[in-house]
């Protein structure tokens, strides 16, 4: 019976602990809770704001880091290189540098033309006569 009442306790406070939910009210928090598209518009409202070099720096790279974790690495390339021109230093580089290898190494669909395409359809043609 004790070990039944220890059970039901437990899984009751797992299931409680599970649904409890923290409001998120800025974008650094966000970030640091790897709500990465929460933290996108927040963050990009504070760059807005922001008023010295160093802190668009700093927040240029988290926007740049939640890009890049949200898979949009085309953006996050631009918000690297804003990072590192608002001095944030060699962080933003090597940001950079690891989106551009990992955006470069993902296999995209290659585009037809239609030269391609009757380059194909001329080669079947011959080779059926």
């Amino acid at each position: 019976m004790s070990t039944t009442r220890l059970l039901l306790l437990f899984a009751a406070l797992t299931f409680a602990a599970c649904n409890y939910t923290i409001k998120i009210k800025d974008g650094n928090t966000a970030h640091e809770r790897k709500q990465y598209s929460t933290a996108i518009p927040m963050l990009e409202k504070d760059f807005g704001r922001a008023k010295t070099r160093s802190e668009k720096g700093q927040l240029a790279y988290r926007i740049a880091d939640s890009y890049r974790n949200t898979g949009r690495d085309e953006v996050a390339l631009q918000w690297f290189a804003l990072a590192y021109q608002n001095n944030y230093g060699a962080e933003a580089l090597k940001g950079q540098a690891y989106t551009l290898k990992n955006w470069n190494a993902t296999p995209r669909p290659k585009k037809c033309s239609k030269t391609s395409v009757s380059r194909s359809e001329a080669h079947t043609s011959t080779a059926r006569k």
